[in-house]
C-alpha cells in the first residue's frame, strides 16, 4: 500500500546513500551494477527495445500525445471527483506531478481507427470476451488509475506508469521513458527513487533546488535510459539513492 500523506511519505522515504562524484558518472554507472545495500539495480539493454511493429515513430508519439490530452482532460473533469480526491489524500497535485487520470472510458463512442491506433501502442488489447452488440471488446491499459506520464530526451510522452485508485495495482504501459524527465543539463545533484510514486513525493516536499533533480527507476530496475541520462550530466556531484522502507 502507498503512504496515506506527505508527510509519512516523506518520512519512509531514506536518503540510503550519498555517491560523491568526482569526475566522471560513467566510473559509478558501468553495465553492470552490484547492489548498493539493500537495492538491486539491474541493467538489461533488451529491455528498453520496443517493437514498433507498422507504427512508425512519428506517428507512435502523436498518438501518445493524444492519449496524454484526453487523461489530462480526464483528470480536470468536473466528474473525476474520487481521482483528485485520491491526488489530495496522498498530498500530490496535478500540477507539480503531473499526474493524469484515466476513466479506461478513452475509445468509448469513437471511431474504429481511432481504436486501432490505441492499441497500436498497447493502450487497448483486444479481449476474448464477447459481446451482445457486435462490437470488438477491449481491456484497456490502466483503467480507473492515476496516470504518470514517463517522457524521453526530447521532453515526449513515450510511456505511461498506472496506480490503480481502488486496488494500488501498478503498471506500465512499456519499458521507455523517464519520470518526470530526463534530468536537466545543469543538475549536480540527482535524487534516484525505487518507483514513480516516491519520485512525485519527493517533487511535491519542495525540497529540492534548481540544481537539483529526481529521476524515478522502473520498479527499482536501472534500465539503458537511466543510465545514459546520467552519463550526460557533465556538472553532476553527487547522486542520492533513496530507498522506501
Amino acid at each position: 500500500m502507498y503512504p496515506q500523506n506527505n508527510l509519512q511519505a516523506q518520512s519512509n522515504l531514506l536518503c540510503h546513500t550519498s555517491l560523491p562524484i568526482p569526475k566522471s558518472v560513467a566510473k559509478f554507472v558501468p553495465k553492470s551494477l552490484k547492489a548498493i545495500d539493500s537495492m538491486v539495480f539491474q541493467v538489461d539493454d533488451k529491455q528498453n527495445q520496443v517493437t514498433m511493429e507498422t507504427t512508425d515513430i512519428a506517428k507512435r508519439l502523436e498518438i501518445m500525445q493524444r492519449i496524454h490530452k484526453s487523461l489530462t482532460n480526464g483528470i480536470r473533469s468536473a466528474r473525476a471527483h474520487h481521482p483528485r480526491t485520491w491526488l489530495k489524500n496522498k498530498a500530490l497535485s496535478i500540477e507539480a506531478t503531473g499526474a493524469i487520470f484515466n476513466s479506461g472510458q478513452i475509445h468509448h463512442h469513437k471511431e474504429q481507427s481511432f481504436k486501432d491506433e490505441l492499441a497500436s501502442v498497447g493502450f487497448l488489447k483486444q479481449s476474448t470476451v464477447g459481446t451482445n452488440m457486435g462490437q470488438i471488446p477491449y481491456t484497456v491499459f490502466g483503467i480507473y488509475s492515476i496516470v504518470f506520464p514517463l517522457r524521453d530526451e526530447e521532453g515526449r510522452v513515450v510511456n505511461f506508469y498506472a496506480i490503480g485508485i481502488d486496488n494500488d495495482k501498478t503498471d506500465y504501459l512499456n519499458t521507455e521513458g523517464i519520470y518526470p524527465a530526463y534530468p536537466h543539463s545543469q543538475t549536480r545533484r540527482l535524487y534516484v527513487t525505487e518507483n514513480i510514486f516516491d519520485a512525485a513525493t519527493l517533487i511535491e516536499s519542495k525540497v529540492m533546488d534548481n540544481r537539483d533533480a529526481v529521476m524515478a527507476l522502473h520498479d527499482k530496475e536501472m534500465l539503458y535510459q537511466h543510465r545514459q541520462a546520467i552519463e550526460s550530466l557533465k556538472h553532476l556531484e553527487e547522486i542520492i539513492l533513496i530507498e522506501n522502507s
